[in-house]
């Protein structure tokens, strides 16, 4: 029998580095035994309370905050696929039928539509966090 070669998948890019991209450190347990101190919590909610009262703009809050906001829009995308579900199949027969594929089409098609606006949201807000990084070093180096 012939093993077939093995092909890596990355294409070389692991060995690349890229100097615009952030590099997050691996997530570590803190020293309480994995649970997160009042503290912290508390440093966390401060910021976040500094940052929405911030009018020179700096911190951007929205981030913080958008699993919230897709949660809700998750919602919302659930609660329209019922009403077109409970809409189509209130009209019997082929109804039930449209209702049983219009119901879970409509609430994937909202999905993806709110998911791909947040997704361009978060890559704004992230442009703008790199942009500023590099103008801080740019004028560091000067």
């Amino acid at each position: 029998m012939h093993a077939l070669p093995h092909f890596s998948t990355d294409f070389g890019l692991s060995r690349l580095r890229f100097p615009l991209v952030k590099r997050r450190p691996t997530p570590q347990s803190p020293p309480t035994g994995g649970r997160v101190s009042n503290n912290d919590s508390l440093m966390q909610s401060k910021n976040f309370l500094s940052s929405l009262f911030d009018f020179s703009f700096t911190s951007f809050v929205t981030l913080r905050f958008i699993k919230i906001l897709y949660g809700i829009f998750m919602a919302i995308a659930a609660l329209v696929a019922l009403a077109v579900f409970f809409q189509s199949a209130r009209q019997g027969g082929v109804g039930i039928l449209l209702a049983l594929i219009l119901g879970p089409l409509t609430f994937f098609i909202w999905l993806l539509v709110y998911r791909v606006v947040l997704e361009f949201v978060v890559v704004i807000f992230r442009i703008a966090e790199n942009t500023s990084i590099l103008a801080s070093r740019s004028e560091s180096d000067s």
